[in-house]
């Protein structure tokens, strides 16, 4: 589940520079989010790459992914060939 809202956006808007943070390890969650919120960077944080998924295909942006590679439910390796995979025919191929 999302610990925060205030970051993504969808094509076309805000200039401002988005992160989302991708990690089971609640901690290393926290540190991140802090850390980006710390620089200005709007941020979302999920807890698995499934909603990382979910989050991209719901039409939302980000600049930067922090993600980690060992999760349960999708690792990072398979959320990061679907996310190309989304930006590619959702937003190229339009």
């Amino acid at each position: 589940m999302a610990q925060s809202k205030h970051g993504g956006r969808k094509f076309g808007q805000s200039n401002k520079m988005t992160a989302l943070v991708v990690d089971d390890n609640m901690i290393n969650r926290t540190i991140h989010h802090r850390l980006l919120d710390n620089l200005g960077i709007e941020n979302e944080v999920v807890s698995n790459g499934k909603e990382a998924v979910d989050i991209h295909y719901s039409g939302k942006m980000f600049d930067l992914i922090l993600m980690d590679m060992d999760m349960p439910i999708m690792n990072g390796i398979e959320v990061q060939n679907l996310i190309f995979f989304i930006y590619i025919y959702i937003y190229i191929h339009i």
